[in-house]
């Protein structure tokens, strides 16, 4: 949670508002930097799941397989539904116009990421 509220502060919404020609100058984007930007970010999350799939023991799996997948399926179905849950709680007109058209689409697309926001505490158990 605290990476997420990190994001915001550092990013465009807090930081870039308070100081927008620092922000431009600092995160600036152009299509060379948006390419290394993605690769970077592809290539932090390959290195991240190859440490974490360092710490798996596989022997513990039939042991306590069922109760893995189980807690697995939870973990990731239940914070899906929450958030479209709570994408259809909120009225259609505060997520704004654009949204409108593709609107289970965005519902999903904030699911989804509350389910991948816990990779980090998952890696970390």
């Amino acid at each position: 949670m605290g990476e997420i509220i990190g994001g915001i502060i550092l990013g465009p919404t807090i930081f870039g508002l308070l100081f927008p020609d620092l922000s431009s100058w600092l995160f600036y984007s152009s299509p060379g930097v948006t390419v290394v930007r993605e690769a970077s970010i592809k290539l932090g999350m390959l290195f991240f799941l190859f440490v974490t799939g360092l710490e798996v023991n596989l022997t513990d799996l039939s042991r306590i397989g069922k109760k893995a997948a189980l807690i697995g399926l939870v973990g990731t179905l239940l914070p899906i539904g929450v958030g479209v849950g709570l994408v259809y709680l909120a009225p259609r007109s505060f997520w704004g116009p654009t949204v409108q058209t593709h609107f289970f689409s965005f519902a999903l697309f904030v699911g989804m990421n509350l389910a991948n926001s816990a990779n980090p505490v998952i890696a970390a158990s």
